[in-house]
């Protein structure tokens, strides 16, 4: 799934850190970046 460059930049406008990955490496860079600092995930699982 393509993210929009207008989602991109309003996260970069806000100081938040946007990772692109698929949902499996998403989700272990998730668990290992939560055990360190604040995160949060959007997964896209419907296709």
């Amino acid at each position: 799934m393509e993210i929009p460059d207008s989602t991109k930049r309003y996260l970069e406008m806000k100081g938040i850190r946007l990772i692109e990955a698929k949902t499996g490496e998403a989700v272990k860079l998730y668990n290992s970046l939560s055990e360190k600092e604040k995160v949060a995930a959007a997964l896209h699982l419907t296709c």
